[in-house]
């Protein structure tokens, strides 16, 4: 007979792996119903519980780790610190370490709060936002879930791990909806990382809507600036500038692109929104320092902070494979406005 673990004996009795540890350890929080199962289940083929799996419940530390590819993106520092207040109210602090983007940095990081014998860990960010997952990442989250409760921020296929994600496509609709309905019929978009899954939704949305509004997708008005920092936006400023026909009006995928963007654009004598409406996304405390401020779509994120807490102490232990979309909103301030030229 193979080996049994608590993901067999949880599988079997139709409860989560969480539950299955909590009756080990003897916690009052499961019904009767499912501790019975389960019991029956542990005698059936008289399992033993290891470490490993008694860790999983037993909080030792009252810590949760979180990583984070850029802490100086006011997304990432938003985020972080409404969970640190989130956490908070609930007992537990937040340990936040940066993995610069840096896959190898992210391993060893995911590693150092694995020592540290944390209780949960959030992945906010770096792999987890790849929109294709290979064989060793799948298996490397599904390690660590074993570890400790996860939870990654983003859109989870990782069995045992929430995901509380971005409305992505959601978001791309609320931006085309204000910029159409200010009479722009020419839309570019600015963004880095095709390869993320935030990305690659945005551009399909925005592809699928274009065309079925009957509005131009045109190649040249998407733009890869190849970073999502400040430098990337200027940068792309530059080549929206050289254009012979321009846009109307330009999405960027974050507002610190959309900061460059407006930087690049100034150098370049093209006024926003006079010549150019100018939008971004997350809605970051960025937008109001820049002129003009800046539209931006963001997002609920007190409800994005509290509900990545919530499952990481195990408020929802029962769905720990979900996937809860977060909503948006949009904010209008100056960089949009009507086209100069009617189309």
């Amino acid at each position: 007979m193979k080996n049994i673990t608590i993901y067999d004996l949880a599988k079997e009795a139709g409860v989560s792996p969480a539950t299955v540890s909590r009756i080990l350890t003897g916690s009052t929080t499961v019904s009767e119903e499912k501790r019975q199962k389960v019991r029956e289940l542990i005698e059936k083929y008289d399992f033993v519980p290891n470490a490993m799996a008694r860790g999983l419940t037993v909080s030792a530390s009252r810590t949760i780790g979180m990583l984070v590819p850029d802490v100086m993106n006011p997304y990432y520092n938003t985020v972080f610190s409404i969970c640190c207040d989130e956490a908070y109210t609930r007992g537990y602090s937040v340990v936040l370490l940066n993995t610069f983007a840096d896959p190898a940095r992210e391993k060893e990081s995911l590693a150092k709060l694995l020592e540290q014998r944390v209780d949960a860990v959030i992945v906010f960010g770096g792999k987890v936002d790849l929109a294709s997952v290979g064989k060793e990442d799948m298996e490397n989250m599904k390690m660590i879930a074993q570890r400790c409760r996860t939870v990654v921020g983003s859109f989870s296929p990782y069995p045992h791990t929430a995901g509380v994600c971005l409305d992505h496509r959601a978001c791309m609709d609320m931006a085309l909806d204000h910029l159409i309905a200010l009479g722009h019929r020419e839309i570019g978009f600015v963004y880095a990382g095709p390869q993320y899954i935030g990305t690659k939704w945005k551009l399909e949305r925005m592809k699928e809507r274009l065309e079925a509004d009957g509005l131009p997708f045109r190649e040249e008005w998407l733009i890869e600036s190849g970073t999502y920092r400040l430098e990337g936006g200027v940068e792309a400023a530059g080549k929206i500038a050289g254009l012979r026909h321009r846009p109307t009006a330009v999405i960027a995928l974050n507002d610190v692109l959309a900061a460059g963007l407006l930087r690049g654009f100034r150098e370049k004598k093209v006024e926003v929104p006079g010549d150019l409406s100018l939008m971004g996304f997350d809605n970051s405390k960025l937008t109001f320092m820049t002129s003009p401020t800046l539209t931006s779509v963001g997002y609920d994120y007190q409800a994005f902070g509290r509900t990545l807490v919530e499952y990481a102490v195990g408020d929802h232990a029962e769905d720990q494979g979900v996937n809860v979309m977060i909503s948006c909103l949009l904010e209008k301030k100056e960089s949009t406005g009507t086209p100069r030229t009617p189309h």
